[in-house]
C-alpha cells in the first residue's frame, strides 16, 4: 500500500466525556488545506527481569503526537484549536495570555492510498487532542516564491470510549470512495450532512 495524499483536516470541540462511552463533540469544522501529517507514539518500553533474563516486557503506547502541516490557520481556528485569546472582530488584534491552555478537540483527516492500481481512502479520527502554538519563522521573498506554511502539533490522549477498559487514541476507517470517507469523518466530527 502506498500513501498518495492527505485531505480534509477536521476538528470538533469536546463537550462531554461520559464514562466508558464515546466522547461527545460540539459542531465540527473542516478547515485549511492539508499539506502533510505525522503521527508518533511514546511507548512505555519496560521490562521485568527474573533469573537474569527478561520474563515480561511492555511496549504499550502511553501518549501520542499529531503533527499537521497546513496552508493557513484562520483566526477562528486559532481560537478553537490553539487557545488564542482575541479581542474585537475579525481582523482585530489577537494575543496569547500567559498560561492560557488550548482546548481539547477531536481531530481527523483523510489519507489517500493506492494498492494494485486501486485508489482508496482511510479516515482517521483522534478522540482527544490538545494542540499547542508552535514557534514561527518567515523569510523574505527571493527571485522565486518559497512557500511558507503553518504547522500545528498536538498531544493525542487515550480515552475510554467503550467498556473494554483500554484507552484508545485513534480510530481508522478504510473506505472504497472519497465520499464514504468524508461522510464517516463528518459523522465523527459532528458536522451536519448539509455543510
Amino acid at each position: 500500500m502506498a500513501k498518495i495524499g492527505i485531505m480534509n483536516p477536521t476538528y470538533a470541540p469536546i463537550t462531554g466525556e461520559p464514562a466508558n462511552a464515546a466522547v461527545v463533540y460540539g459542531p465540527g469544522k473542516t478547515f485549511a488545506h492539508a499539506i502533510n501529517a505525522g503521527i508518533s507514539y511514546k511507548r512505555s518500553d519496560t521490562e521485568l527481569r527474573g533469573d537474569n533474563v527478561v520474563i515480561e516486557s511492555d511496549n504499550s503506547i502511553t501518549s501520542g503526537e499529531v503533527t499537521m502541516g497546513l496552508d493557513d490557520i484562520q483566526e477562528a481556528d486559532q481560537v478553537a484549536l490553539l487557545g488564542v485569546v482575541k479581542t474585537g472582530e475579525t481582523g482585530a488584534e489577537e494575543y496569547h495570555d500567559v498560561g492560557a491552555s488550548a482546548p481539547y478537540v477531536g481531530f481527523g483527516f483523510i489519507t489517500v492510498r493506492q494498492l494494485d492500481s486501486v485508489v482508496s481512502y482511510i479516515g482517521h479520527w483522534f478522540h482527544k487532542v490538545q494542540f499547542a502554538a508552535q514557534d514561527e519563522s518567515t523569510k523574505t521573498k527571493g527571485d522565486t516564491i518559497e512557500w511558507q506554511t503553518d504547522t500545528i502539533k498536538g498531544k493525542a490522549i487515550g480515552v475510554n470510549v467503550d467498556s473494554s477498559g483500554t484507552p484508545k487514541f485513534r480510530v481508522r476507517k478504510p473506505c472504497a470512495t472519497y465520499e464514504a470517507a468524508l461522510t464517516w469523518l463528518k459523522t465523527k466530527a459532528n458536522i451536519s450532512s448539509g455543510t
